[in-house]
């Protein structure tokens, strides 16, 4: 009895072993044969050349590419855009790559052109759709070219003299003097020292300012001159300075202090800075 019982489980066993290796036979089933799917692009760009006019000075302008799979998959893609050729430089341009959704069939990436503000010339970009990392097939090659250089030639000036003075009268209450109530002008003069108008800064305004542009090349004064001081008879001698601030957009910014006044003075006329104007648009600022 005990050998027949051996026999039945030993018979049991052997029939598992084999429905075992049987299943396994299928485990290939499993497996996922993944074919790349193929992308092709296209853009919004109205030309492939632009005038930097129709580029905005703060935003820039934008252009959208599209890439479309020859199938989904289950996974995102992204796929670099990248400069492959031209004279363009990081400065002139932003660019993003394209993304496309898991188990999308389109996606979306950019190119935001910028002003630079200085002489340029034509240039040119290559920019390649490329795939090489992003489990795709199909490149594509797109070429543009920027023209019309905008050249920023303003340069902002402003003149700044707020402050305050308090004091005590012997035989009153205490008095403060508030500089912006103190009246300044403000004005270009030419190399031969004859005003030009209407660049000037003479509102009554804390601060003054103003922009220059289209100058000619060459040299050029800041003039301040004291319109009207009703702090002159008062006689607490306190000194006056003017902060000149300047900027160009694109380029560098800067400021200097002109020490020349008091409150004492009722009136004065100082060359206070020189303007030094090249190419157009390259300016030289210096306090006198």
């Amino acid at each position: 009895m005990k050998n027949i019982t051996k026999i039945f489980f030993a018979l049991i066993t052997l029939s598992l072993v084999f429905v075992g290796c049987d299943k396994d036979n299928y485990t290939g089933d499993s497996k996922v044969n993944y074919t790349a799917p193929t992308a092709t692009y296209t853009n919004d760009a109205a030309s492939t050349t632009i005038d930097e006019s129709a580029i905005d000075a703060d935003d820039g302008l934008t252009v959208t590419f599209e890439a479309t799979l020859s199938e989904a998959v289950q996974f995102d893609i992204y796929i670099d855009l990248t400069q492959t050729g031209g004279t363009m430089n990081g400065s002139d341009y932003e660019l993003s790559r394209i993304y496309i959704p898991a188990l999308a069939t389109t996606g979306t990436g950019s190119i935001t052109f910028f002003k630079t503000g200085d002489i340029e010339g034509d240039e040119t970009l290559e920019l390649t759709a490329n795939t090489g990392s992003a489990n795709v097939n199909g490149s594509d090659t797109f070429n543009f070219t920027l023209t019309g250089d905008y050249i920023n030639d303003v340069m902002a000036f402003t003149f700044d003299w707020a402050g305050s003075y308090t004091y005590e009268p012997i035989d009153g209450a205490e008095i403060t003097l508030d500089y912006c109530g103190i009246d300044f002008d403000f004005y270009i003069l030419d190399s031969g020292f004859n005003f030009m108008p209407p660049w000037d800064a003479a509102t009554s305004s804390c601060p003054e300012s103003f922009e220059l542009t289209g100058l000619a090349d060459g040299t050029y004064y800041l003039v301040s001159d004291l319109y009207l001081n009703d702090f002159s008879g008062t006689g607490v001698g306190q000194d006056l300075p003017i902060t000149v601030s300047y900027s160009q957009e694109y380029f560098d910014s800067g400021s200097f202090v002109f020490n020349a006044y008091n409150t004492d003075d009722s009136s004065g006329t100082y060359l206070m800075g020189q303007v030094d104007v090249a190419n157009g648009y390259e300016y030289t600022i210096t306090g006198l």
